[in-house]
């Protein structure tokens, strides 16, 4: 398949998502190639990102070193000594330049694209079963190449993300692309529900018990971590 083709078929799970996700899970189910478009699509833009934030930083850490009148005159309204919080400031390490930075940026856009991939393979396809929706089409692999397609098409929201960058413009864009996010949400449990042959409130259903299972279980981590680092501080006092 061609890029404009695969690019054609992304606007179409968009905006068709029961027939189209319904007909790709009707064919030879394979998942290097929907994972292989999704890295194509969605590392450039999350390195796009990256890289502009990171110029961002760039810019604050210059401001930092050098600040305008302006930004010292909000520190003085918001009762702080500008130059005691400067120093602070300026104490930080530098920030390597951008032209070292930049393939880092784009290791990191691979690696998180990637590790949220296995994330929500992971807790989707055990929410599923967990809901019983997993009983015609038991295979993990479904799930992979389910959530590889709709996280592929999603590169159409994480697109208009970019505007979030733009000074004053993201904030009205803010609230249109949470609009956009959820919505993409969705159309993960309804591509899930068409390649594990269930019903599609159970597909959709699975994307939100896997966010209260997360929470649950990280949840209880961090605070097993917070118990033991408190008890480990106590035992070093003492």
């Amino acid at each position: 398949m061609s890029l404009g083709k695969k690019l054609k078929m992304y606007f179409r799970m968009t905006f068709l998502p029961l027939r189209t996700f319904a007909e790709l899970a009707e064919q030879p189910q394979t998942l290097w190639n929907p994972f292989g478009w999704m890295l194509l699509f969605r590392v450039p833009l999350a390195w796009i990102f990256g890289v502009i934030n990171y110029t961002w930083l760039l810019l604050l850490q210059q401001a930092i070193n050098d600040p305008p009148q302006s930004a010292i005159r909000l520190l003085e309204k918001l009762k702080l000594q500008p130059g005691d919080v400067l120093s602070e400031l300026q104490t930080l390490p530098p920030l390597p330049p951008l032209s070292a930075a930049w393939p880092w940026i784009g290791l990191l856009a691979l690696l998180g694209i990637i590790g949220l991939w296995m994330h929500n393979v992971a807790w989707d396809h055990l929410s599923l079963w967990m809901l019983r929706g997993t009983r015609q089409k038991p295979s993990v692999r479904a799930s992979g190449a389910a959530i590889a397609e709709a996280m592929g098409a999603a590169f159409l929201g994480s697109f208009f993300g970019l505007f979030l960058t733009v000074p004053i413009l993201g904030l009205f864009v803010a609230p249109i692309l949470v609009i956009v996010n959820v919505y993409y949400w969705a159309l993960r449990g309804i591509s899930l529900a068409k390649y594990h042959g269930c019903r599609v409130w159970k597909g959709i259903a699975a994307t939100l018990l896997h966010v209260f299972l997360a929470i649950l279980v990280y949840g209880i981590l961090f605070y097993l971590f917070g118990l033991i680092a408190m008890d480990a501080a106590l035992r070093a006092v003492s």
